[in-house]
Order: C-alpha cells, then sequence, then structure tokens
C-alpha cells in the first residue's frame, strides 16, 4: 500500500488578481518524503470560485496541485510514489526520493513569483538548479490566465539525465515535466485542434488543449497552451483519473551537459463556464 500523505501544508504564498485570490504557492516542506516534497500551487481557482486543483488525492497521494515533477533524475525519483524501472519493466518502491526546495525568491507581487529552486537527492546531493516564474493576468470573458516557466540545470560539474516512465520503455506514460492534477470533474471534455477525447489527444502533439466539465456541479474549462520551446506531447487522463500534463520526456531522456539548461513555457487560461471553440481561439491568439 502506498504511504498515507501528510496533512495539507500551510501555504507560503498567494497570488492575487485584482484582489482575489486565485492561486496558494505550498512550500510543500513537510509533504511525507515517499511523496517527493516539492512546490505546488493548490488551491486554484476561476475568478468566480470555482476549485479547479487537487493535491493529495487518493488514487494518487503524489499528485500535488500544479507544478513540475520528474520521475527519473540521474536515478532520483522526484515525482513521488513508485518507480518505474526498466530492469523490472514494473513500478516498485524503492527509497530513492528526492525533494525540491525553495531557496530564495525575487521581487514578489501579489500577482507573480519568481523563485530559485534546487533539486536534491535523498543523499544530500544537488542534482538541478531551477529558476521558476509565476504570474496572473486578467483575459476577457472574466477568465485569468496563469504563465509559469522553469529553467533547469545541473547543480554540479556532472552531466544529469531527466527521465521516466516513458523513456525506459513503458510506452503511453511518458509523463514528466509540467503537471496540472485536477478534481473531480462530471460531464469531462477535452479536445485539442486536432482531435476530441482522451484516446485522440494523449500522447499527440497539439499548439492548445481545453479541458472543460462541471466542477462540484459548476462548469469551468481551462486552456492549456503548448510551450513554444519544443513540441512535446500532452500527458491526458479522463477515465483514470483527471490530469493535464505536458511530457518533457515522452519516449527519450534528456541529458543536460554542465552549464546546459532546458526550459519550459506554459500558459493556462482558467475560466468559469463552458468556453466555446470562439473564446478558445480568441484566448490562443493572445499568445
Amino acid at each position: 500500500m502506498a504511504p498515507r500523505a501528510t496533512s495539507p501544508v500551510s501555504t507560503s504564498a498567494t497570488i492575487t488578481l485584482d484582489s482575489v485570490d486565485l492561486a496558494h504557492h505550498v512550500s510543500g516542506t513537510t509533504v511525507a518524503a515517499t511523496l517527493s516534497p516539492r512546490p505546488y500551487l493548490h488551491p486554484v481557482t476561476t475568478t468566480g470560485g470555482v476549485l479547479v486543483s487537487d493535491a493529495f488525492p487518493l488514487d494518487h497521494p503524489w499528485h500535488l496541485g500544479v507544478g513540475v515533477a520528474l520521475q527519473d533524475i540521474n536515478g532520483v525519483n522526484f515525482w513521488g510514489g513508485k518507480t518505474y524501472t526498466r530492469r523490472n519493466a514494473s513500478y516498485e518502491w524503492l527509497p530513492d526520493h528526492g525533494r525540491i526546495i525553495q531557496v530564495s525568491s525575487g521581487d514578489d507581487t501579489k500577482s507573480s513569483d519568481a523563485q530559485e529552486l534546487l533539486w536534491i537527492g535523498p543523499d544530500g546531493a544537488k542534482i538541478l538548479h531551477e529558476q521558476r516564474t509565476m504570474s496572473a493576468t486578467s483575459m476577457d470573458d472574466g477568465a485569468w490566465r496563469l504563465k509559469l516557466k522553469f529553467t533547469l540545470t545541473p547543480a554540479s560539474s556532472e552531466p544529469v539525465t531527466l527521465g521516466g516512465p516513458g523513456s525506459h520503455g513503458l510506452a503511453g506514460s511518458g509523463y514528466g515535466g509540467f503537471m496540472w492534477r485536477l478534481p473531480a470533474t462530471q460531464n469531462a471534455q477535452v479536445h485539442t485542434i486536432h482531435g476530441r477525447g482522451e484516446s485522440e489527444v494523449h500522447g499527440q502533439s497539439a499548439p492548445w488543449l481545453a479541458w472543460s466539465g462541471d466542477f462540484a456541479e459548476v462548469t469551468a474549462t481551462l486552456l492549456f497552451t503548448a510551450p513554444p520551446e519544443a513540441a512535446d506531447s500532452w500527458f491526458v487522463r479522463v477515465s483514470e483519473y483527471p490530469a493535464v500534463a505536458s511530457a518533457l520526456t515522452w519516449d527519450t531522456a534528456i541529458t543536460l551537459n554542465p552549464g546546459e539548461s532546458v526550459s519550459r513555457t506554459f500558459n493556462v487560461v482558467v475560466a468559469d463556464g463552458i468556453a466555446n471553440d470562439e473564446q478558445i481561439l480568441r484566448w490562443v491568439d493572445k499568445f
């Protein structure tokens, strides 16, 4: 059985726009070690107060709201939970969990946040430096936009390899990187410019992906735009659990030599109600 999650931890900052609290940034320092402690955003809401994020869900308690995580970085699990190994072609509980801590913060405002993070292995080794920025801006139709950018750089003089189940041979499971865990969604609809439904969008590249449905009987829409840095595949779950992620290493690992970096930038529009295609394309045109 998976270890029980810790109780929800206190927030370290709040993203506010036009005097409305929209997202809480949690340090994650008291998260259980086997869940790979790390900063995350939760709760995240629409301007109308609809909750559109989840953390510590019973099905995957290591899913922590909105954030950045990878399951295998030089053999360290920064995702939480079991680790998929190529050796046994299965998930196993291993003592390999790392943690991500915030070491400094920039000149933040209520609507923006700039952070320097450190990815640390279970032995205390410093593996990655991360620069992360987040900001909130108003959109039309009462929506708001979260912009999140992260840059990963080796923290030592040794190369760092980024990977996960997909790069270890588990087809269709290339999760890792930016992820948004959603709460239970009734009548969930997911689509891109290329297709509709989980089977048509999972594992595909597309400039944007829209998710809409009933969140506790109140409708909302999230529009995710693909990172301009690379045509990464979307990782989408609807039937098993609700989540949207952009796969940094879908089926191929990334090796960073000292001094090299990898960056990804995401824009997510959070809106009350069910957005139609005209609204979606209008938002996309603003990025």
